[in-house]
């Protein structure tokens, strides 16, 4: 998955931030969720995520570019992992 941040100027004066993502459909809606709110926590400006079309396949992490800097992937490999665990305790604890 990968994620690229495009602002244009009149967005940037409206204080929004357009969140492109590749593969969305990879993303679980709670975990977009939870990227929404933490993009947002960190621009401190409104996010909407998109779906990015592209030709190109790539393979990797996600990747966030935003204001010309780009982040690297741990953060969203920690929500995922930390989804993936509630996900299977409380598979757990449903199937007991």
């Amino acid at each position: 998955v990968i994620l690229s941040c495009l602002t244009d100027m009149e967005n940037q004066m409206k204080g929004l931030l357009l969140a492109e993502v590749e593969s969305v459909e990879l993303l679980s809606p709670h975990l977009q969720k939870s990227l929404v709110k933490i993009l947002e926590a960190f621009f401190h400006k409104k996010i909407f995520l998109k779906e990015k079309k592209t030709s190109q396949k790539r393979i990797g992490g996600l990747r966030i570019y935003a204001q010309g800097q780009v982040f690297d992937d741990t953060l969203l490999f920690h929500l995922t992992q930390m989804e993936n665990q509630i996900r299977r305790n409380f598979h757990d604890y449903t199937s007991e």
